[in-house]
């Protein structure tokens, strides 16, 4: 990648560079979620039509297909997972060594972010990519999930959408609530770092000039302030969790509910409730892992538009960091 251009020629560069792997990546994606509908058809011919046929082969056959789309959709997530992750350390290699470059040689204009800085944040990229972005892809999916939900029976895609909706409101005042304690926090922490790593630099005129004490109360007084703040935030998020998990269970016992009483009137078989209460939670869950990653999602996408201005400079054209980038 030619890593000369300025901000939009190196964005866009990285973009095409990565855009095969991208590709490749959603495309996993389409056929891990599609293969999760191999276990709610699964459940439905074995329980309406075996009993009746009592046929072997045909349990042995789609035992053997259910079992061929597990592995094929757990092996493609496996696949995914390390592609997502070897993309995430190619993108720390070809921007961390100048970000790094452009910290210390800016270091005394007071202008360019600190190298330190500047890792963190293509430290939130990466941990983004690493850990978030399957689920932020997988997202685009639920809808189909609802929309055989609803196939099914409406009444079942009544209740799904009741649940998502309750999902998405919890989320929201979760992250609302919360937001505030958690910006103090990590401003906080990250100024007690840079006290500790600015003592462990000078460490010996510390030493000689006995500071040691006075850096450790200013570290103790920056962190002391804030930590009300932390153990506010997770009373809250042990708060959402549990109604979270509420939520989820309750989906279960009303899918399940509503199903058998379809059964007594006719509309629906035993195995109907079963495969349909399958697809609900799958599609739930995607739900319910993508508002979990919202935050990292929102962190990476500050970092990412803190990195691009600052790539809006030139990059060094010295030999030394030309060889850096191969």
């Amino acid at each position: 990648m030619n890593m000369r251009a300025g901000h939009k020629g190196v964005i866009s560069e990285a973009w095409k560079a990565s855009a095969r792997g991208i590709g490749a990546i959603f495309l996993f994606g389409a056929f891990i979620n599609l293969l999760k509908f191999a276990m709610p058809l699964y459940t439905l011919q074995i329980l309406d039509r075996i009993p009746d046929s009592r046929s072997v082969e045909t349990l042995v056959m789609l035992t053997v297909i259910a079992l061929l789309a597990v592995v094929s959709g757990v092996s493609l997530e496996a696949i995914r997972s390390r592609m997502l992750v070897s993309w995430a350390g190619w993108i720390k290699r070809q921007f961390g060594p100048y970000l790094v470059h452009a910290g210390i040689t800016g270091a005394r204009d007071n202008q360019t972010p600190s190298a330190a800085r500047s890792l963190d944040n293509l430290q939130s990229i990466r941990s983004f990519i690493e850990h978030s972005a399957a689920s932020m892809m997988d997202i685009v999916w639920a809808p189909v999930f609802i929309i055989v939900v609803f196939l099914i029976h409406p009444v079942f895609g009544g209740i799904m959408l009741l649940a998502l909706g309750l999902r998405l409101t919890l989320g929201i005042l979760q992250y609302r609530l919360t937001r505030p304690s958690r910006q103090l926090w990590t401003s906080a922490s990250r100024d007690a770092r840079e006290l500790v790593d600015s003592a462990e630099r000078n460490a010996e005129s510390i030493g000689a000039l006995n500071m040691a004490q006075s850096l450790s109360d200013r570290w103790l007084a920056t962190i002391k302030t804030k930590l009300k703040e932390r153990e506010h935030s997770q009373s809250h998020g042990s708060l959402f969790s549990a109604l979270n998990k509420g939520l989820y269970r309750c989906l279960y016992v009303s899918g399940m509910g509503i199903g058998v009483w379809l059964v007594v009137q006719n509309s629906l078989t035993i195995g109907g409730v079963i495969a349909v209460n399958i697809i609900m939670r799958f599609g739930f869950r995607l739900v319910d892992r993508a508002i979990r990653r919202w935050e990292s999602f929102s962190k990476a996408r500050k970092a990412y538009s803190r990195l691009a201005q600052q790539l809006q400079k030139e990059v060094p054209e010295s030999r030394e960091y030309q060889e850096w980038l191969k």
